[in-house]
């Protein structure tokens, strides 16, 4: 099935009466927003989406030991809450979230990046409580410092013990990174959901050659799950 990423889910019937298969909305802004410290959720009631993105907002840090446990929790629970009504069987939830997820300078990077598997974790946990499964995106190393490639996600979570944990492929981080694709090719069964856009952002469609070299990377290798576009 093909799907779109969509910052407002309050236009989503209009992005399906469109042509999309299914709509992937925002988490921040749609189902939880935070203001001033304080964490509200909300249920758009817009029916069943197969995936998520935009998990957390930046001011939520998940890599900052003891930054605002308790903000993290509430958001957590705001978040598990609103999305169970309108996740759809066998639901995901991409973490991306660079803003985040990134350490801040001078913070010893194994200190980090464990407490990034730590909260990775009771978000998984509080996600698979409703039904919905926990991906981690790979970002590129102009957004992101943890994860920045496919095979440092891979790597992260498997010295975490968390070999099981499934990711997510996506074609312009992947244009972005360093990556290994045949370390991807040979990790394609970790791969549980593609986003797909062109160069810089571009419309598939604007530069066919170049996106979707990356997209066949995994399709060749029988991914055939669900494919959003950016």
């Amino acid at each position: 099935m093909l799907g779109v990423v969509w910052r407002d889910v309050g236009q989503a019937q209009d992005v399906r009466d469109a042509g999309a298969d299914f709509v992937e909305p925002y988490v921040v802004g749609n189902y939880v927003t935070v203001e001033e410290g304080r964490v509200a959720g909300h249920q758009p009631g817009d029916g069943e989406h197969p995936s998520f993105v935009v998990l957390f907002p930046g001011d939520v840090k998940l890599s900052v030991p003891d930054a605002s446990p308790a903000l993290f929790a509430d958001y957590l629970a705001a978040a598990a809450t609103a999305l169970a009504p309108d996740a759809a069987p066998g639901a995901f939830a991409v973490l991306g979230s660079s803003g985040a997820r990134n350490i801040p300078e001078g913070l010893d990077r194994d200190v980090a990046e464990g407490v990034f598997l730590e909260r990775f974790v009771a978000t998984r946990d509080a996600l698979a409580a409703v039904g919905i499964e926990l991906l981690l995106e790979p970002l590129n190393p102009g957004e992101s410092n943890v994860a920045r490639s496919f095979r440092e996600a891979v790597e992260l979570l498997d010295r975490g013990g968390l070999t099981e944990n499934r990711l997510v492929w996506d074609t312009y981080h992947a244009g972005r990174s360093d990556e290994d694709l045949d370390f991807v090719r040979a990790n394609v069964h970790r791969i549980a959901h593609v986003h797909h856009s062109g160069p810089d952002r571009l419309p598939p469609s604007r530069a066919p050659r170049e996106s979707l070299e990356l997209l066949r990377v995994v399709l060749d290798e029988g991914y055939a799950g669900h494919v959003s576009l950016e």
